[in-house]
């Protein structure tokens, strides 16, 4: 009996000591839990950010990152290089695909780091890419309809006209590409409309904005000859006074005779495309702008722009072929903007087909001279007859997008 007493105490006193060893070892080899404390763009090592967009690159700071396993981002798992963890920092990519508040209200908005000695979380906000507007007609009329368009149009909060005049009423669709509202009959101020969004504001081109303005077929320049004028609000509604109106019967395939009334629209040669102190400034940054209301399907032919008859430099305008059905045809006055940069030689016996004029001064001279819109029919274009054609043309004028 002794002995059994002694033995089991001794199998006692093992497993204790064991148990001790064990206990002293995990105790020796336990790693810490990581801590975030600050989040930071890689270029600005002094900044301190609490939200970013995706796809940017960022330090996250802290302690103990030994063994990271996951960097996540509203619980997406974002790909790191082990090379850029310490136990201090990680430099990572936001994912591009990582969710926002617009595409899963419920994200957290938190970046969580896993490693060895647990989870770490921090609040941050993963903010969606900031909205990019233009203005469907730079030129509405007060009381008509005002069509902004474009991308990520999305958590909206204000819309502010010119003269800080706020719209509290407006809509926008759920894919984030359209914004409407009436526009209000005091907004006749020139300048931007501002989008206020829950995380940004960003501005459109200017409406009622005459800078620029070659001619309105009202108070500013003057139609030389071409085409007639027009101010039937009936058959165009939301004009604004006097607008040219290209009309004309059945053109047939490659048809160049551009001449004939109703087919084109030129201003006289003392018009100023550009005043010479801008002659210097970049191609890109400048564009040629008007309002269009096509009344009739537009199947074929194009719409060519150039600069005192000289055909050195032209720009084609031919809406139809890049639409599904391949016709054009509007229920409203639509801004068009043309760069500069659009305007180019003739290849392939193309005219407009080739490369851009090097420099503002290579396509405008002097930054005088007849302003030239014609429709040709060209087979380049077209292989069938246009139809007729009714289209309204107003405020041609030259302006800086950049």
């Amino acid at each position: 009996m002794n002995i059994m007493k002694n033995t089991n105490r001794l199998i006692l006193l093992l497993v204790y000591i064991g148990s001790s060893a064990l206990l002293f070892s995990c105790n020796e080899n336990e790693v810490d839990p990581p801590v975030i404390t600050d989040v930071r763009v890689v270029s600005k090592p002094d900044t301190s950010i609490t939200a970013i967009g995706a796809g940017s690159l960022i330090v996250i700071e802290g302690s103990n990152f030994t063994g990271v396993k996951l960097v996540l981002f509203n619980d997406f798992a974002a790909a790191f290089n082990p090379n850029y963890v310490t136990d201090k920092t990680i430099i990572v990519t936001i994912p591009e695909d990582a969710p926002t508040e617009v595409t899963d209200p419920n994200a957290p908005n938190q970046i969580k780091v896993v490693a060895e000695g647990g989870t770490a979380t921090f609040d941050f906000a993963l903010l969606p890419p900031p909205p990019q507007i233009l203005v469907l007609n730079e030129f509405t009329k007060p009381g008509e309809e005002m069509v902004l368009y474009g991308t990520n149009i999305f958590l909206v909060e204000k819309v502010i006209l010119p003269g800080n005049i706020e719209v509290t009423d407006f809509t926008v669709n759920e894919e984030g590409t359209i914004l409407t509202f009436t526009l209000p009959a005091n907004a006749t101020e020139p300048g931007p409309i501002q989008l206020k969004t829950k995380y940004t504001t960003v501005e459109s081109p200017a409406i009622n904005d005459v800078t620029g303005m070659l001619v309105n077929f009202d108070d500013i320049g003057s139609l030389e000859w071409g085409t007639g004028e027009s101010a039937d609000e009936s058959a165009f509604p939301g004009a604004r006074g006097d607008f040219a109106l290209m009309a004309f019967g059945t053109i047939p395939a490659d048809n160049w005779s551009w001449w004939e009334w109703g087919r084109s629209i030129n201003l006289p040669g003392s018009t100023v495309w550009m005043p010479q102190e801008r002659l210097s400034e970049p191609l890109d940054d400048y564009a040629v702008k008007f309002e269009m209301f096509v009344k009739t399907p537009w199947r074929h032919g194009t719409l060519l722009v150039l600069k005192n008859y000289n055909w050195a430099y032209v720009a084609r305008l031919a809406p139809w072929r890049n639409t599904p059905q391949k016709v054009f045809e509007t229920d409203r006055w639509v801004t068009v903007t043309i760069p500069l940069s659009m305007f180019k030689t003739k290849a392939n016996n193309i005219d407009g087909s080739g490369e851009p004029a090097p420099s503002m001064e290579a396509l405008l001279g002097d930054g005088k001279g007849n302003f030239n819109l014609f429709y040709v029919n060209d087979r380049a274009y077209s292989d069938g007859p246009q139809e007729g054609f009714s289209t309204g043309i107003d405020n041609i004028r030259v302006v800086k997008i950049q």
